[in-house]
């Protein structure tokens, strides 16, 4: 049986494939490029999460691939479990530049995996978040989660003229239409990185949306 046939059946709730692919990942008998397939079905079927969650946050833990980690963070984004969080915040500090962010915005989705990573910011009070995870942990409505957000990363009054200046640089820029795709792609596939996650004309990883 190939690897599409068995990601139609966790997609159709087949609770036999689902059980297999969990004892796969977990015996470290699957590619690195098919197990993150599938760990994709599991993530969009929600599938079977009291032993779903585990495993991936054990394959999680043990993955020295930056790909399959930030795979792993983006299925796991998708469950509804307290667990995670913790598990993530008791390693992410030691993960590589390139996962680090991807684990904070996981953390910070839900606001009680957010708590966990507050808690472990305040045993390195040096530690800097991405300013796209703070914003994230500004949409919760807990009153607490947002009275420990603001003691750590005040916020600083919003300077409506510069924003304003801002855009309208912004939108010269794109109706000037000199833009240099060559070169983006080269950055998307290169320094920026993108292509680590994302698909570009076919090309590229498949953890992220393809653009």
């Amino acid at each position: 049986k190939g690897i599409f046939a068995t990601t139609l059946e966790i997609r159709q709730g087949n609770e036999r494939a689902i059980r297999k692919t969990l004892e796969e990942l977990d015996q470290a008998q699957l590619t690195e490029t098919d197990a993150q397939k599938l760990i994709g079905a599991l993530a969009d079927q929600q599938a079977l999460p009291e032993l779903t969650v585990p495993k991936l946050l054990k394959y999680l833990q043990r993955t020295p691939s930056d790909s399959s980690k930030l795979a792993l963070l983006v299925a796991l984004q998708k469950f509804d479990h307290p667990t995670i969080g913790k598990s993530i915040a008791a390693q992410w500090q030691t993960w590589s530049t390139l996962v680090q962010p991807t684990a904070e915005y996981t953390m910070a989705s839900r606001s009680v995996w957010a708590d966990y990573l507050l808690d472990a910011l305040e045993t390195d009070p040096a530690w800097k978040l991405q300013p796209e995870t703070i914003e994230r942990l500004r949409l919760h409505r807990d009153p607490d989660l947002q009275k420990r957000l603001a003691k750590r990363f005040p916020q600083q009054p919003q300077d409506i003229t510069a924003l304003e200046l801002q855009l309208d640089r912004l939108l010269q820029v794109v109706s000037q239409g000199q833009g240099q795709p060559l070169s983006g792609q080269e950055l998307f596939f290169t320094k920026a990185q993108c292509g680590k996650c994302h698909q570009l004309f076919s090309r590229g990883g498949d953890v992220g949306p393809d653009l």
